[in-house]
């Protein structure tokens, strides 16, 4: 018993303080941090538009230059072509030198310069590739307002309900849609393909919508839905009603 008397030990619990502190900045100090990092987001955006003017230049220059020896080729004068495949040289040659670190206004500029001569040998190349399917169209619409005209001067009973007056409008919209376009016409097959196009597809498709507009409703117009007469339809109605009340009634099984 006395060995487990030393033994046995006293345990005392005290309450020791504890202090929580928050560390922070004072208002100044975090305004000025605020402004700073809007300060670099602001920088970078600027470093990106910049990069970004940069590499539109030399994406410009080395897709021009290779399809003005290609596609782009038949489209520019052989001696305007070889001064204007100078010139992007020079630009290359400039973006790895002096034009290394320009202002993007720089680049801007530079690119838009460039434009001035490439983009009329970019703007007849894909006239050429969409005329066929312009001409064509606008064709095609010209002689559907001549098939018109043809049948409804035959006599053709779908057009019998038409007023002359309104068939008069497609006839003077159809000759003034040919007198238009024949010499147009004729004007566009003889020129070479650098140079302009005396029409443009908008332009031929514009004349092809103001076309269809004037001509389309009339020639679509439907013939007005015939009442049958008063006495004929009150004799129907009769005959209806007679047979529905003189129906057999089925037998019962």
């Amino acid at each position: 018993d006395k060995e487990a008397a030393k033994k046995k030990k006293t345990v005392k619990a005290i309450d020791l303080p504890v202090d929580s502190v928050v560390y922070q900045l004072d208002r100044q100090a975090l305004n000025l941090l605020t402004e700073k990092e809007g300060q670099m987001i602001a920088q970078d955006k600027l470093e990106k538009e910049r990069a970004d003017a940069k590499n539109s230049v030399e994406e410009y220059v080395y897709d021009m230059r290779d399809k003005l020896s290609t596609s782009y080729e038949p489209y520019m004068k052989e001696e305007d072509r070889n001064s204007f495949l100078l010139r992007l040289e020079d630009t290359e040659n400039w973006l790895y030198e002096e034009g290394e670190d320009q202002l993007k206004q720089v680049y801007v500029d530079k690119l838009a310069e460039l434009k001035l001569v490439g983009q009329p040998v970019q703007d007849r190349y894909f006239e050429h590739q969409d005329w066929p399917q312009a001409s064509e169209q606008f064709q095609r619409a010209l002689m559907h307002a001549r098939k018109f005209l043809d049948q409804y001067a035959a006599g053709d009973e779908k057009y019998v309900h038409l007023d002359k007056t309104d068939v008069d409008k497609v006839l003077k919209c159809w000759e003034e849609k040919s007198a238009w376009w024949g010499p147009k016409m004729d004007a566009q097959s003889k020129i070479k393909p650098f140079e302009n196009p005396i029409l443009t597809c908008n332009q031929v498709m514009a004349e092809k919508k103001a076309l269809e507009s004037t001509c389309n409703p009339i020639i679509t117009k439907p013939k007005p839905k015939v009442e049958p007469p008063k006495d004929e339809k009150k004799a129907d109605e009769t005959n209806n009603s007679t047979g529905a009340a003189g129906d057999p009634t089925p037998e019962a099984a």
